[in-house]
């Protein structure tokens, strides 16, 4: 969604959901709840105990995910990101644990918006979180990222799961527009090789 994180800190954050934080340092990659978002509250965390253990070190592994350029709000969303750190980061955690990695799909979700003037800038947070945490609950996100709007307004989130209805209610009112993109992360065996494509074309 947007980054709200210039106008709450953490701390508000937590006392809006009322939950007990989490330190990072506690929700590390060797425990088994894993920090997989900027929400580092306990309802935010990733159960890694609920996934099977490709899922669980694709996880791990996305931790280093970040971005490789400013303009990723705008810019190509496969060459934005440092998908080949993440992916040797992976074959790194599959070798240690001892496990054979064979092929798999993700799917992965971007959002491209641009707020409008008169967004309300913490609502949008609360509306944010909460949707990222009904997501957890549900099962399926391994990863959720945003970054900071541009001088335009403009913003990137990506994640794999649903989002909140009345977070989609939201954007009606205060984005002037956001785009919905799915793709395909192909990884193939031993992480030799990995592939993110169009959902769309994909599937042709």
């Amino acid at each position: 969604m947007t980054a709200m994180t210039a106008t709450l800190d953490l701390q508000h954050l937590n006392s809006l959901f009322r939950a007990r934080p989490i330190d990072v340092v506690e929700a590390d990659t060797e425990g088994s709840y894993l920090v997989v978002s900027p929400y580092t509250s306990l309802p935010h965390l990733l159960d890694l105990s609920r996934y099977p253990t490709s899922s669980q070190l694709f996880a791990k592994a996305l931790t280093v995910f970040s971005p490789i350029r400013e303009n990723y709000a705008t810019a190509e969303y496969t060459n934005s990101f440092n998908f080949a750190q993440v992916m040797e980061t992976l074959r790194s955690l599959s070798r240690d644990e001892g496990y054979t990695w064979k092929k798999t799909e993700f799917y992965v979700v971007s959002f491209r918006s641009q707020l409008s003037l008169d967004a309300d800038p913490e609502r949008l947070f609360q509306l944010d979180a909460f949707s990222h945490q009904e997501a957890i609950a549900s099962g399926g996100l391994l990863k959720y990222w945003y970054g900071v709007k541009d001088r335009d307004r403009r913003n990137l989130a990506t994640c794999r799961g649903p989002w909140h209805a009345k977070a989609r209610a939201a954007a009606t009112v205060w984005y002037e527009s956001i785009v919905f993109k799915t793709y395909v992360l192909t990884i193939e065996d031993d992480v030799e090789n990995w592939n993110i494509a169009d959902f769309a074309e994909q599937r042709k």
